[in-house]
């Protein structure tokens, strides 16, 4: 082993190569090309779940969740519930752990989102303190000196504002939200540098690690915004903030300039991030593995480095080891990344020692099944089982995967988590089950419905029910990426090679990437061209040479030649990168068997359980955790209107057969501890308040389920009722919905209810529905649009000569005055466009430079409400005078261009909503499109008069 060499250690969160490329090519991110040139660089394979706090421990302890301990932020998505608790400190030894036992310093500063560390020797400075805990920093002493290093929102140089946005204006600054977040990300980034520069200057170190969030927080923020972005986004704010996210890489880059000045060229500078663009939000996330992940990014320099040197894909797990190295230290075996020797000239890495945690503390090893207890923390116990499952420990992921999704049985996302599990493990009929919840939520003709079927097929090797899911031939570049690696397999499986390899050259045309390499590889193989098979597999080692498939496809290619030695160290590299692989040893024993003895093979892994043993510890998982929900302790206390809700069990239960695949569906009121599934469900807060009663109908399958929710509430001294309605898609098919409502109308028959107002977020069947039990029923749309305000300018000035015209005929627009709220109330409240508290607020917060009223010297033609919050306004009530339509259209003209104030060199906001009401005509819907308005959300409502009683 090499000499020890000082190391840095910089996590720029959210960059990588195509971030960067860009850039470092035309000399833009200078100090990023000549890291590049005189370092190595490569792709960082990330972990899922992808969690910051789970990914950065990973990193700094080269293993994964479940042994490190931490379980990360909980990633919020679809129907997955909010996370309740934090994350802390890795309870095994970390980079600086290991080097405070052995008496060097180290220096740590930032991490991710609440994060701490232990740090003996050197100096930890923790996220919090840059949010304004100083109590975050060890030794405490420190924390005084360093608080002056802090820069805030307020004493930020407004020339870093105009270096990113130089077209923001100070007066559009104050009000737009974005503007305070893009100084808060320049205000944190500024602290982190300055505390981490001053401490290597001021402190002895051996090794820094520093954590930058900015890029992260910056793309999260303004990528939407960017030039080339195909976004939605308001084309005002376009303007502003085009260019921030290449001006932060930029300044980034600036930064990157003076750390390393400041630790001096003696120094290797290694340079991460934890995972790539496509995940850093929870929609990417939650996307996983239909929605490809990317690459983190990885660089390094310095003294001892090789210089050029393309690494290809590594895994996050690889850092820690590297680290080690680095600093003259020895990997340990219970770490689960190994040492990246490639990186390092004319050094190999000392043999491994059992456990850093053993050497430090006298403990015992981790053993493989030494696993923790489910979390209480649900969507932890989420995170920990897709852990375990992409380790490969799929047995030893199923009770997680299983407790997460029946305490929340209506995620998708832990639902398809499950399956994946399931098959992998041959429990077929359980993954059938599973699936249903996916089919509950997701129509079975949308592409993610049937792609997600189709890889839980791939898993269970039911290959020809894939091969029905996704039919042949598929254009190239539609799929998934994984669906066409698992349509190909499939092909092949079944004896399709032809069709296989014409796939996969067809894909290979689109997206020319390792997998599609790899497969074709195979197909050539098997066709027993065995120079095109080792073309392949050497045209993915260039780029990536630590791929071990590659290498035993390539090591097959060699023996069909007749390369004898050449497959021998083929099959060697193999095993070097991944002595664990059963591939690999049974690759050896076929290609060599004469020299499987000359490799070291770990220790066997226990076979896992057969399929009926895991049914039968299922099933009694299952029991138990029905019987925990159930635990009055778990059920939280509802208050409302400043009562505790006492009690638990259903106030009413109805069973109502299931028409569509035989479970039983019962009709109930919910119990407290199920209150977030039913927010979850209804996605309405407000049919939740006191007044309201919500109902729910379970299918009593495996898991029990919500499969719909209502919520209904009389209206006072009326025999009528509001009513939401919120059913799965898989049971809004007419004779389903027929059948569950019949308890619903049936309750509300028998409270006296005789109309009912009822809502639901799609028209699907519901007309025909009440129809059934009714003897009418009225249907009609609320619609929200949204509007661009510099869209809309540029089509208002095409009436400019229509407006100079009726200008000189005496038309004018004027602001509101206090008698206008005299016909605002009887054109809009006593016509029932909106209700008292409505027109209370419009009163009280309406923005009097937008609102007005167009009239000339007859009269008033129409008049306009508008209110505003931060960048966007509301067209809250417009309407023309009832008794002269034949004014309607030029008043509207006049009070629109007031509104995005047509004359004004600045807009007064970005965007604006409007919602129009089908129910009271379609001038307003008409008006919206010719405006040509976005629409995000319809709601379909219901006037039943019920024929029942």
């Amino acid at each position: 082993m090499a000499a020890p060499v000082k190391t840095v250690l910089l996590f720029w969160e959210g960059a990588d190569w195509p971030l960067l490329s860009s850039g470092i090519a035309d000399g833009r991110l200078p100090v990023m090309q000549a890291f590049s040139k005189r370092g190595a660089m490569g792709n960082v394979v990330s972990l899922p779940p992808f969690s910051p706090s789970m990914l950065y421990a990973s990193a700094v302890t080269g293993q994964r969740a479940w042994r490190h301990g931490v379980w990360g932020e909980p990633a919020v998505g679809e129907n997955t519930p909010l996370p309740s608790s934090k994350n802390g400190a890795p309870q095994t030894p970390t980079l600086w752990d290991i080097l405070s036992a052995e008496g060097r310093p180290t220096l740590v500063v930032g991490g991710p989102d609440g994060s701490t560390a232990r740090v003996v020797e050197g100096v930890y400075v923790g996220r919090s303190f840059f949010q304004g805990d100083q109590a975050d920093v060890q030794p405490a002493g420190l924390a005084g000196e360093l608080q002056g290093l802090r820069v805030s929102v307020e004493s930020l140089d407004p020339k870093i504002m105009r270096l990113l946005c130089p077209r923001l204006d100070a007066r559009i600054a104050a009000e737009d939200p974005l503007a305070r977040i893009l100084a808060g990300c320049l205000a944190d980034l500024y602290s982190i540098h300055n505390v981490a520069v001053s401490l290597m200057e001021t402190e002895p170190w051996e090794l820094a690690v520093v954590y930058f969030p900015f890029l992260e927080n910056i793309l999260r923020h303004f990528a939407p915004y960017s030039a080339g972005e195909n976004s939605t986004a308001p084309r005002a704010a376009v303007e502003r903030y085009a260019d921030v996210v290449e001006g932060a890489c930029r300044l980034q880059d600036l930064l990157l300039a003076d750390l390393l000045h400041t630790v001096g060229a003696d120094v290797r500078t290694i340079l991460v991030s934890t995972r790539g663009r496509p995940v850093l939000d929870s929609a990417g996330a939650n996307a996983h593995p239909l929605r490809p992940a990317g690459f983190g990014l990885f660089a390094a320099s310095g003294p001892g480095l090789r210089e050029g040197v393309q690494l290809g894909t590594l895994s996050l797990l690889d850092i820690a080891p590297t680290v080690l190295h680095s600093l003259g230290l020895p990997a340990s075996a219970d770490q689960d990344g190994h040492v990246l020797t490639e990186l390092f000239a004319g050094s190999e890495p000392s043999p491994s020692i059992p456990s850093w945690s053993k050497r430090m503390s006298g403990g015992q090893v981790p053993s493989a099944s030494s696993l923790p207890s489910l979390p209480q923390d649900v969507p932890y116990c989420f995170n920990l089982g897709v852990d375990l499952y992409e380790a490969g420990r799929h047995q030893q992921a199923l009770p997680f995967l299983e407790h997460a999704l029946w305490q929340h049985p209506e995620s998708t996302r832990y639902a398809f988590w499950l399956a994946c599990c399931q098959a992998r493990l041959g429990l077929g009929r359980l993954a059938e089950e599973t699936v249903e919840v996916l089919r509950d939520h997701e129509r079975d003709e949308e592409p993610r419905t049937c792609w997600r079927r189709a890889l839980i097929a791939g898993l269970m090797r039911r290959h020809e029910e894939l091969l029905g899911l996704i039919p042949i031939p598929q254009q190239a570049g539609l799929l998934p990426p994984i669906l066409v690696s698992s349509l190909a397999r499939a092909l092949r499986a079944t004896d399709r090679w032809d069709e296989a390899a014409e796939l996969l050259s067809g894909e290979l045309m689109v997206r020319p990437a390792n997998d599609v390499w790899l497969g074709l590889a195979r197909c050539y193989l098997h066709f027993h061209r065995y120079e095109d098979a080792e073309e392949a597999s050497r045209h993915v080692l260039a780029g990536n040479p630590r791929l071990g498939h590659a290498h035993l496809l390539l090591a097959r290619s060699l023996h069909g030649q007749q390369r004898s030695e050449e497959c021998w160290s083929a099959l060697v590299e193999a095993h070097r990168l991944a002595p664990a692989w059963p591939e690999v040893r049974t690759a050896v024993e076929q290609l060599h068997p004469r020299r499987v003895d000359e490799l070291v093979w770990p220790d066997s892994v226990a076979p896992e359980e057969d399929e009926h043993t895991l049914r039968e510890a299922s099933a009694a998982r299952l029991r138990a955790s029905e019987r925990e929900r159930l635990k009055p302790e778990y059920i939280p206390v509802i208050p409302r209107q400043g009562q505790r809700v006492q009690g638990m069990v259903p106030d009413l239960t109805e069973r109502i057969e299931n028409l569509l695949h035989g479970e039983e569906v019962i009709y109930r009121s919910p119990s407290l501890h199920e209150w977030k599934r039913l927010q979850a469900m209804l996605q309405a807060p407000g049919q939740l308040e006191p007044g309201w009663r919500p109902r729910v109908w379970e299918a009593t399958g495996s898991p029990g389920r919500f499969i719909a929710a209502a919520s209904w509430k009389c209206v006072e001294g009326k025999t009528s009722a509001w009513l939401l309605l919120r059913f799965t898609p898989r049971y809004l098919e007419k004779k389903q919905a027929v059948a569950l409502l019949q308890p619903l109308v049936a309750e509300m028959d028998a409270a006296g209810i005789k109309e009912i107002i009822a809502t639901a977020p799609e028209a699907a069947s519901w007309e025909g529905v009440f129809r059934y039990y009714a003897e009418s029923v009225e249907h009609w749309t609320d619609e929200d649009w949204l509007g661009d305000c510099v869209h809309l300018r540029e089509r208002l000035r095409r009436y400019d000569p229509v407006v100079k015209v009726a200008t000189d005929k005496g038309w004018r627009v004027r602001p509101l005055r206090p008698d206008d709220w005299q016909r605002v109330e009887e054109w809009g409240l006593r016509a029932q466009y909106f209700n008292r508290g409505h027109f209370d607020a419009m009163r009280r917060h309406y923005r009097p430079e937008l609102s007005g009223v167009a009239e000339n010297a007859e009269g008033i033609g129409g008049l306009l409400v508008a209110t505003q919050q931060a960048r966007t306004a509301t067209l809250e009530f417009i309407t023309g005078h009832p008794g002269h339509p034949e004014r309607w259209p030029l008043a509207t003209t006049l009070l629109l261009r007031r509104l995005v104030a047509v004359d004004q060199p600045l807009v007064p906001f970005d965007q604006f909503t409007l919602t129009t009401n089908l129910h009271r005509g379609r001038a307003m819907h008409t008006l919206s499109r010719r405006l040509g308005l976005r629409r995000t959300r319809e709601h379909h409502h219901y006037q039943v008069s019920l024929a029942l009683s």
